[in-house]
């Protein structure tokens, strides 16, 4: 039972450390990009903007 209970505690701990990884990398990619492409700073870029349709455009007035 005890062996059950730390393979749980292993998994757990080598799943956190996995996403940890990932998470390490991904902030290294994008401090990387800022150096390759000579930015300042990070910067977020926001999603485009959706089209209104007709309907919204007539409800706005």
């Amino acid at each position: 039972m005890i062996d059950f209970l730390w393979g749980i505690v292993v998994l757990i701990a080598r799943a956190f450390y996995f996403v940890l990884g990932i998470a390490v990398a991904y902030d290294r990619m994008k401090r990387l990009a800022t150096q390759m492409t000579g930015a300042d700073k990070i910067v977020a870029v926001p999603a485009d903007p959706k089209p209104e349709t007709a309907d919204a455009l007539r409800r706005s007035d």
